[in-house]
């Protein structure tokens, strides 16, 4: 907006500013348009809430939060501004915020309701949003240059990313890159400081972790929510809002003094920047000068205006009219004391109101900038001046009188508006308001006036100059006209979760950038890869960044963000995993793992005791496009690491630590004036400068792109800001490195000169280290600095010891439980280690503002001590004791090499023992170490060289012990006295002493007057020896000893030594041969003799020798084989009865010969015992436990032949009875060729021929006894023979007819024959050939009933009629009594019996309590028919007699009860209705169909192709397509629609609906929607049921019904009588059971030992046992078919397959092909040869 039109209507023109756009907008860097106001807060998002003010009620909030979720988290919904920022933002808010009358609130509660009317609408739809953030929507990996996976380059120039070295916006030199190796990244603290030589010079650097490290990302997105901060563009930047803020009070002061109207030039078609006019006049000196000097055509060329006339006047007549009074004023404010108290003539420092709260130590970090508005700003006054009660210019200024009654009644109506009691409220304080800012008191107040601008009170006579009365209108203090109250800060926006913020970003960025398309100059084909598509418009980095600066700068474009920023990892978590939180994750214990960086072992941050958020724990940020963290350095200056986890690319300007001076002045004269009004405004993290602007002054400028994975770092004391290209998530920490300390005191000293909070404290710090670090590194580089401290304190001790004399002084060693009690109320610093108390306060000073703390006498005031100076002093002396270490060993070593130029060498030692000690690197001792270490190899040398041998150890001799003794050798290798001359020379190139050296110099002395005297003897022995002169030997040989014992004490190896020990050896080797017998020496003894020859060199000088020679030869031969049997493990009996006749002449040992004598006499005892066990006397027989024995003990060391032949016969024995035990442990495995009981009686032949004599067999006498018991059992068997055959017989009846499942009869109806197949009616237009019973009606198969119904004949059961079965079941279960376990394991017949038995004896017991229940006259209904059928049917079967005694016949006892029962009156069946559809009778389409498509299926499928499903009941085809049915194959039983609901089935897969016959023909006027209701029809079984029924959820067909025939008692079938019927009272009591057998076995599983073999019938017969043609006839004459129209067509055709349903013709000739006949003896010829056991 036009400073004309700011100051002639600022109401009016700060409406068009903040109303939405109503015009298109012009594109990025186009021709200015008109004003536009657009804010994402405009965007509705669903599930973000408002942050509301910390002193509402929690009712009110609720409220709040429920009408924002009603309306779909549209941003329209109040943004309210809520309490004190952190320390860091503290202040940024305007001191005018710090009220708290009811009536503020009151204000500020229309002042959000009006900006919340202000905010524009879009019309837009809340926009609805996953719960969990979708990861895969977010970039999470940047790409990677070519030379990424190179080492980490040496120069900047060589780590830059390809892409960023192309040019920049305002050409910007880019920031350096590294890409360190996975070796280089696992120490961040080393790789840090290997870049920082040269990464520091530009501020800031970007490390790209290696390919294979991939930080996890662990923040629950579905719980993690934040609060953001609302930021407008154009204010951020220092020019334009220096512009806003001065235009604001320049208009605010002619509003004051009257003059409603100003009235700004317009030149060039363009108004008057009066804040440039203003800024150019003071740089060339003010008005004054400029008017003197004549320079205001000057000033017009330097704002633009140049050869336009008149414009030097125009701009001098405007400055004097509009400026000149306002800067007088300023002018007047400043000299007055009255509106100055705290002025340069009497300066006192600020204070905070006593009930303030303190500056917390958790304070906001740099490069967490957040979002900034103006708090209370000159924009939203000038808007509530034009509406409301605050605008009217007609109104009297507020006194505190009028405030107080307002406060009153709103707390009234407050009281009255609520149901429910409210909390008390606590007293009311004196705040700000409530007292005069001048005189500070608060007397009169209905004279004192309230500022509109900051709420400060005024008494009316305290003002310069004095106010008679009170104003009209909006009245303003001089500290909101002077601009020393507009403090710029933020102002937050709502609270968000991820998937809310990202869906805010994605629609605000689509909105903008489509609404403003990047121009065509834009540098997209530069960034192909990092461009993005934002709707229609492809959006580059380079465009993004060209954008925000110009929106930044733009005052036709206004722009409102969000910014997630310092969102505190202690309360939301961190985004990294940590080790509390995610224990068994690798990355948790990461060195760059910011959670883990501030306490790794370099960071000095790690012994801060207290945690700091944002510095030693994490903070994270979540970005949105141009969201944006203005100009700042760190905290203290320390280092800051900043890490992407995902987003969008995060823009980064730096200006390196040397530059921050230049950078500092050059932002001071971008906007001097607010500066001025906040001196700290750098540290309000709220003022961005162009980098041109900041290039222009001369500071240095370089800039980054951070991607997804990539680093930030920023170097102590560099500035930085930059801003967001979208959606992102960052997380940031700070750590510090040792040579960060003195920035730190640098850093703390700046504080405390613009009153700022530190962080922590300086001094803290460094005692810190010095208590908890031990090491000599840190003492060195801590020393200065704490030296340093030691000065600071004690010369600021002594000042004020100085200034107080005599004052009390306390030494507090306890830490503080709030380290605010150790703040100086004036320049908030910590005052760690003194500080200045009184007894009237509890606040304290450091010692540069002692005398600002109170006017108390110095008795009150008290000197507190963190450490007294004695402690301190300790302290630092420690310190600098530890740092002298090194130095201190350093001295002695040089005092200890100029004492002597040949040093003690164990001196040398002792001094590297003790610099082992020091925990530091020293050069010096490496070299000593090694000179050390030489000397002990010397030493070791020299030690070894002067050893003393041992003695040489003298046996004493014996007659054949003469060989002369050996001396011992020494260790090691052997040394010569030319060793030990070469080191003693060794040792003179050391340059150390050790008594070691004057040891070896008297050996070498001794060595050499030996080599002299034994030269002199050998000489002698060469030219003149006699060696058979026995006296000369002796001689000699007393000498040479004497020489010899001198020789080893020398402890050399010297050649005259060797030589004089040959020479006695030799003469003592020849007086034991003068003393040998030749009769008494052993082959040892031999040996020895010679050995001693050979080596003292003796051939033939002594006779003796050659006969030794001989005997030596006979004695190795014998030796050899003795040695050959003493080798071998087993010892051959013969090759030791060899050595039983050796000659005595032989030199053959004794211990040997004695030895083989020994095994010898072993092997000849156990061959006796062999032979003993191999034939035992009369009738004892061997055991095998005691041949095992024996055979073990021999074969263990001998080769015996009695033995080895025990030994085989043994295993014949030993195989048998491992035989016979598995045969009776039920382990023999079973041969198809052999049973086991032919294998068993072999086994018995050859064991009675052969073993049984000999040895005791346990086991086969066991099983030969079970093995006879087991043909006893065989032969008393009761079966015909063949047994096998007739038992198999049996047993597949029996297992098929009494099945445990098949107890209760059948369900199904037409089950009524004798045997298990139902009797079902023929398929309509057929004939059945089915028979019955003209008493109990029973149906039959014609060649089931065998003349006679089975059910009522008793001839089938007292034994008239045939039977293959003659036995009682009594006979049956007395073959199953106690057998052995070899019939029991291994005989399958024993097995089918026992099976055969346990299911008869369950049958005969389910039987008998049946006919126990049927006795009962009540029970004899006929409902129980089916059940009497259905045991007669199971006898039958088996044909065996069964009953509990041999009297009784069960079979007689049920056909007798089924005659009772049959004979009462039975009600009729009812049978099912019947419907006829229209769709049966439709004939087949051209591909043999009849479906619902009328053979035309969908085009998916053409008719050729279509797949065809076959209804198992009607036998139609249909299409699989039509009725729904997708299944891979034809089932066996499925219906087609017609037929499922003919059976009142539902069709599983298609809805079916029925039409009535009326509505058929009806046709168009049938009812709509009503059908057949089937099931209620088919079961009242009379009348169409109709019902209504709706829209359907699946596919329909409708089927068209034709005809419906209820249901109709069935008629009586035709009787035909049965001859052959005894009456009831002649029935037989015996049962005879005709055989009645069939060939497959039961359905269920096969009992074991089935053999699924056919059982034959004789040839000529039936299945009932008779004649086939004496059957024929009885047929012909008894039994009628069931419809004689049906016989008479029989005579006609051929029988159909399908004359029954379950289609008994196939069942007949199946059975029939499965039968082999025997003629001649009745006999069973198997067919298949399968079973369990292959028989």
């Amino acid at each position: 907006m036009s400073a004309a039109a700011a100051l002639s209507d600022p109401q009016g023109s700060l409406k068009t500013l903040r109303a939405p756009q109503t015009s298109p907008a012009t594109p990025a860097g186009g021709p200015s348009g008109p004003a536009t106001f657009t804010t994402a807060l405009s965007i509705p998002v669903v599930g973000t809430r408002p942050i509301l003010p910390s002193t509402t009620n929690s009712g009110s909030t609720n409220d709040a939060i429920n009408t924002h979720a009603a309306s779909g988290g549209s941003g329209n919904t109040g943004v309210y501004p809520s309490g004190p920022a952190p320390a860091r933002m503290a202040s940024t808010r305007m001191v005018s915020t710090t009220t708290t009358t009811a009536q503020r609130n009151t204000h500020t509660a229309d002042e959000s309701a009006r900006e919340r009317d202000d905010v524009p609408d879009l019309g837009l739809e809340p926009i609805k949003v996953a719960s969990v953030l979708d990861l895969n929507s977010v970039r999470t990996q940047a790409p990677r240059p070519p030379h990424s996976t190179s080492q980490a380059a040496a120069t900047p120039a060589d780590a830059m990313d390809a892409e960023l070295t192309k040019q920049r916006l305002f050409g910007l030199e880019d920031c350096p890159e590294y890409y360190p190796t996975p070796e280089e990244f696992t120490d961040p603290m080393a790789y840090i400081r290997k870049i920082a030589p040269t990464a520091q010079k530009y501020g800031l650097c970007k490390i790209v972790p290696p390919e294979n490290w991939k930080m996890p990302f662990v923040t629950n997105t579905e719980t993690f929510r934040f609060k953001t901060r609302v930021q407008r563009l154009n204010q951020v930047e220092a020019s334009s809002r220096a512009k806003i803020s001065f235009l604001e009070q320049l208009y605010r002061y002619h509003k004051q003094h009257g003059q409603m109207r100003i009235i700004v030039p317009t030149i060039n078609h363009a108004t008057l920047d009066l804040w440039l006019l203003r800024k150019e006049v003071q740089k060339l000196g003010g008005f004054t000068t400029v008017t003197a000097e004549n320079r205001w055509s000057d000033i017009g060329k330097t704002l633009g205006y140049s050869a336009i006339p008149n414009v030097p006047a125009a701009l001098k007549q405007t400055y004097e009219t509009l400026i000149v009074p306002y800067e007088n004023f300023l002018v007047h404010v400043k000299n007055s004391p009255a509106l100055t108290p705290n002025g340069a003539n009497n300066r006192t420092p600020p204070t905070a109101p006593p009930d303030s709260p303190t500056l917390s130590r958790i304070t906001s970090m740099g490069s967490r900038g957040a979002p900034m508005t103006i708090v209370d700003h000159t924009m939203e006054r000038q808007a509530k001046m034009g509406s409301g009660i605050n605008g009217d210019v007609n109104r009297k200024a507020r006194t505190r009188e009028e405030q107080n009654a307002m406060n009153e009644d709103v707390q009234m109506a407050d009281a009255r508006s609520t149901e429910k009691p409210r909390s008390p409220t606590p007293a009311p304080t004196e705040a700000h308001g409530d007292y005069c800012e001048i005189c500070k008191a608060s007397e009169k107040p209905s004279e004192m006036l309230l500022c509109d601008g900051c709420d400060g009170g005024f008494h009316i006579f305290c003002l310069d100059p004095r106010l008679p009365t009170v104003p009209k209108g909006q009245w303003f203090c001089h500290s909101c006209l002077d601009g020393s109250n507009n403090e710029f800060g933020f102002d937050e926006g709502e609270e968000h979760t991820l998937p809310t913020f990202q869906a805010r970003d994605m629609a605000f960025r689509k909105l903008w950038f489509e609404s403003h398309p990047p121009s065509e100059d834009s540098m997209n084909a530069e960034y192909d890869e990092n461009t993005i598509q934002i709707g229609n418009v492809k959006v580059s980095e380079y465009d993004v960044e060209k954008e925000f600066w110009r929106l930044v700068q733009s005052c036709e474009d206004t722009v409102e963000v969000e910014y997630g920023a310092d969102v505190h990892s202690t309360t939301h978590g961190s985004a990294m995993p940590t080790i509390e939180t995610h224990p068994l994750d690798p990355y948790s214990r990461e060195p760059w793992n910011l959670n883990n960086l501030p306490i790794i072992s370099d960071s000095l941050l790690r012994f801060i005791k207290s945690d700091i958020s944002g510095m030693t724990v994490p903070w994270t940020y979540v970005g949105m496009v141009f969201s944006t963290f203005c100009w700042h350095n760190e905290d203290h200056y320390t280092y800051s690491v900043n890490y992407m986890h995902w987003g969008a690319t995060k823009t980064w300007y730096g200006v390196p630590g040397s530059d921050a001076e230049k950078f500092e002045d050059a932002i001071r004269s971008e906007a001097p004036e607010l500066f001025e009004a906040q001196p700290d405004l750098l540290y309000q993290l709220v003022t961005l400068m162009r980098p041109d602007r900041l290039k222009e002054a001369g500071v240095k400028v370089v800039a980054c792109n951070q991607r997804p994975g990539e680093f930030v770092i920023t170097f102590p004391k560099a500035y930085h800001a930059g801003f967001n290209h979208g959606f992102n998530f960052n997380e940031a920490i700070n750590f510090a490195l040792p040579e960060w300390l003195p920035l730190n005191l640098e850093s703390v000293l700046k504080y405390q000169q613009y009153h700022k909070a530190p962080v922590f404290s300086h001094d803290e710090l460094l005692c810190t280290i010095a208590q908890h670090s031990t090491s000599i590194k840190t003492a060195i580089w801590l020393k200065p600095f704490l030296t340093d401290m030691l000065w600071r304190e004690t010369k600021l001790r002594n000042r004020v010891r100085e200034n107080y004399p005599g004052i009390f002084e306390v030494v507090d060693a306890v830490d503080a439980q709030e380290e605010e009690q150790h703040q100086c109320v004036v320049c908030k610093a910590f005052c760690h280690l003194s500080r200045m108390g009184c007894e009237c306060t509890s606040s304290v000073v450091c010692h540069s503002h002692a005398s600002f703390l109170c006017e108390c006498d110095v008795s009150k005031r008290v000197l507190q001590l963190r450490y007294s100076d004695k402690t301190l002093e300790d302290m630092v002396n420690e310190v600098i004791d530890r740092a002298a270490q090194p130095s201190n060993w350093r001295l002695k070593l040089a005092e200890l090499l100029t004492e002597s130029p040949r040093p003690l060498f164990r001196s040398l030692k002792f001094l590297a023992a003790e610099g082992d000690k020091i925990n530091y690197p020293l050069p010096e001792l490496t070299n000593l170490k090694l000179c050390i270490e030489r000397g002990d190899i010397w030493l070791a040398a020299a030690a070894n060289m002067l050893r003393q041998k041992k003695e040489s150890r003298r046996k004493k001799r014996t007659k054949k012990d003469a060989s002369p003794p050996i001396p011992e050798d020494g260790d090691g290798r052997e040394k010569t006295l030319e060793d030990a001359e070469a080191l003693l020379a060794e040792v003179g190139l050391l340059g150390f002493d050790a008594p070691e050296i004057s040891v070896l110099e008297a050996v070498i002395a001794q060595a050499k007057d030996f080599k002299q005297r034994a030269g002199a003897v050998l000489e002698k022995v060469r030219e003149n020896m006699d060696w058979t002169d026995v006296a000369l030997r002796s001689e000699i040989q007393a000498e040479c000893q004497e020489l010899l014992r001198i020789g080893w004490s020398v402890n050399l190896s010297l050649d005259e030594t060797d030589e004089i020990n040959l020479l006695v050896r030799k003469l003592e080797v020849l007086a034991q041969i003068d003393a040998l017998q030749e009769d008494f020496l052993t082959l040892s003894e031999v040996r020895l003799h010679l050995e001693h020859a050979r080596l003292c060199g003796l051939t033939d000088e002594h006779p003796m020798l050659q006969v030794l020679r001989e005997k030596l030869v006979f004695g190795e031969e014998w030796e050899k084989k003795a040695n050959a049997i003493f080798e071998s493990k087993i010892k051959n009996l013969k090759d030791m009865d060899e050595f039983t006749d050796l000659p005595a002449s032989h030199p053959m040992d004794a211990s040997v010969l004695s030895k083989i004598m020994s095994y010898r006499s072993k092997a000849k005892e156990l061959e006796k015992s062999a032979k003993a066990l191999m034939w035992p006397e009369g009738n004892k027989r061997t055991k095998i436990a005691d041949a095992q024995r024996l055979i073990a003990r021999a074969e263990k060391d001998f080769s015996i032949p009695a033995v080895s032949e025990l030994h085989r016969v043994l295993e014949f024995a030993i195989d048998l009875e491992t035989r016979c035990e598995a045969v009776l442990n039920k382990k023999h495995p079973q041969s198809e060729s052999e049973s086991v009981f032919d294998a068993v009686r072999k086994w018995r032949a050859y064991a009675d021929e052969h073993l049984t004599s000999k040895f005791h067999l346990p086991q086969y006498e066991m099983l030969k006894s079970q093995l006879d018991a087991h043909d006893k059992w065989y032969n008393r068997l009761p079966f015909p023979k063949p047994r096998r055959d007739h038992v198999e017989h049996l047993y597949k009846d029996v297992a098929e007819c009494t099945k445990t499942e098949e107890d209760a009869a059948p369900n199904e109806e037409f089950c009524t024959c004798i045997c298990t197949l139902p009797v079902r009616p023929p398929p309509p237009g057929t004939v059945s050939d089915a028979v019955q019973c003209d008493h109990c009606q029973a149906r039959f198969h014609p060649q089931c009933a065998g003349g006679s119904c089975p059910f009522c004949d008793h001839h089938h059961w007292n034994g008239s009629l045939h039977r293959g079965r003659y036995y009682h079941s009594f006979d049956v279960l007395a073959c199953v009594r106690p057998v052995p376990d070899l019939t029991r394991n291994y005989s399958r017949l024993w097995k089918q019996i026992e099976f055969i038995a346990t299911r008869i004896a369950r049958l005969q017991n389910v039987i008998t309590h049946f006919l126990a229940f049927a006795a009962q006259s009540g029970n004899q209904r006929p409902e129980i028919i089916p059940q009497v059928r259905h045991y007669m049917r199971k006898l039958f079967k088996i044909q065996v007699a069964i009953s509990p005694r041999p009297n009784v016949s069960y079979g007689l006892d049920l056909a007798g009860l089924h005659r009772i029962l049959a004979s009462q009156k039975r009600t009729k069946r009812r049978r099912r209705g019947k419907m006829v559809f229209k769709q049966e009778n439709e004939k087949e389409a051209p591909d043999g169909t009849q479906c619902f498509c009328h053979g035309t299926p969908p085009n998916t499928f053409g008719p050729e192709v279509a797949p065809t499903i076959k209804c198992t009941h009607c036998l139609k085809l249909f299409h699989s397509w039509c009725v729904e049915f997708w299944g891979p194959t034809q089932p066996e039983d499925w219906y087609c629609p017609m037929c499922a609901t003919k059976r009142g089935k539902t069709y599983r897969s298609i809805e079916v609906r029925v039409r009535t016959p009326d509505d058929i023909e009806a046709g168009e006027n049938a009812n709509y929607g009503v059908y057949v209701d089937v099931e209620k029809t088919l079961k009242q079984n009379r009348d169409l049921v109709k019902v209504q029924m709706g829209q359907p959820n699946k596919r329909i067909i409708v089927l068209d019904l034709i005809q419906w025939f209820p249901a109709e008692e069935n008629p009586p079938l035709p009787v035909v009588p049965m001859i052959g019927m005894y009456p009831q009272s002649q029935l037989p009591t015996r049962p005879i059971l005709p055989q009645v057998t069939y060939t497959t076995s039961p359905p269920d599983a096969e009992p074991p030992f089935s053999s699924n073999q056919p059982v034959p019938i004789a040839a000529g017969t039936t299945p009932s046992g008779q004649p086939q043609q004496q059957q024929q006839q009885q047929s012909a004459q008894q039994l009628t078919p069931v419809d004689e129209q049906s016989a008479q067509l029989g005579k006609k055709r051929k029988p159909s397959m399908e004359l029954l349903p379950g289609g008994d013709e196939k069942r007949r000739k199946a059975e029939s092909s499965s039968m082999a006949i025997d003629a001649e003896t009745s006999a069973a010829k198997p067919t298949v040869a399968t079973g369990s056991n292959g028989a």
